[in-house]
């Protein structure tokens, strides 16, 4: 396995199906893909069926939308939290993690 961010997504389905590697390895192919242990640790153990929910999804509980509620920078990364622009209501994994290479700036304005 080289160390590049497209590795991750087998480094996820290696550790589903039992597979071992040595923790520096596993810590440098984490940091090229800017992800997280517990990102990847929900990653491997979540039901990967369950799509995360996006900012515009339709709410559970009503006929609202997903919005972004808060924005907390962490390092180099971007932490989103959503919940309902209607009513409120958060869904079960309403908190995303954003790599540097995707976060949207806004011009301000002036």
């Amino acid at each position: 396995m080289t160390d590049t961010p497209q590795n991750y997504p087998a480094l996820v389905r290696m550790l589903r199906n039992g597979g071992k590697l040595k923790p520096a390895i596993l810590r440098q192919v984490l940091q090229e893909a800017g992800e997280t242990a517990e990102n990847t640790f929900f990653a491997v153990f979540s039901d990967s069926a369950v799509p995360e929910p996006q900012p515009g999804d339709p709410c559970e509980e009503c006929d609202g939308r997903l919005k972004v509620y808060k924005t907390v920078p962490c390092g180099d990364r971007q932490v989103r939290y959503l919940k309902c622009g209607q009513c409120g209501h958060l869904p079960a994994r309403n908190k995303q993690t954003v790599p540097a290479g995707n976060i949207r700036r806004r011009k301000r304005k002036t």
